[in-house]
């Protein structure tokens, strides 16, 4: 790994960190973030996004039961959950890619590095 000297180390990749490691380098300190995972946190990764994913999918199989009762036939509709665990990867996936803090960190030379975590903490 390439040494990198900096001002400040702001540990947790979540939305306090991201905000602590803008404004430190908007401030002009080199600054370096560090995350135990990916990204963007537990909102991103483990809360609202994926959950709000899976519920959006709950929804859909709700509404698509009565349509027969409006003259709309279709077969009953079925989960195929890896599928679904793959669309929730997908929008994770897209929700960090278009993160606007990630774009800011590296306006101000944030260095981000990810999943530093240790194998044992991540089990």
């Amino acid at each position: 790994m390439k040494e990198t000297k900096v001002d400040v180390v702001v540990i947790g990749g979540g939305p306090a960190g991201m905000t602590a490691a803008l404004r430190a380098g908007d401030l002009g300190a080199k600054t370096m973030l560090v995350t135990r995972d990916d990204f963007g946190g537990m909102a991103a990764n483990d809360g609202p996004v994926p959950v709000r994913t899976l519920a959006h999918a709950a929804r859909l199989l709700r509404d698509a039961r009565p349509l027969g009762r409006y003259g709309i036939e279709i077969a009953e509709p079925l989960l195929d959950y890896s599928r679904l665990l793959s669309r929730v990867n997908d929008v994770v996936e897209e929700v960090r890619a278009n993160s606007t803090f990630r774009s800011q960190l590296d306006a101000v030379g944030a260095v981000v590095n990810e999943r530093c975590g240790s194998p044992a903490s991540q089990t």
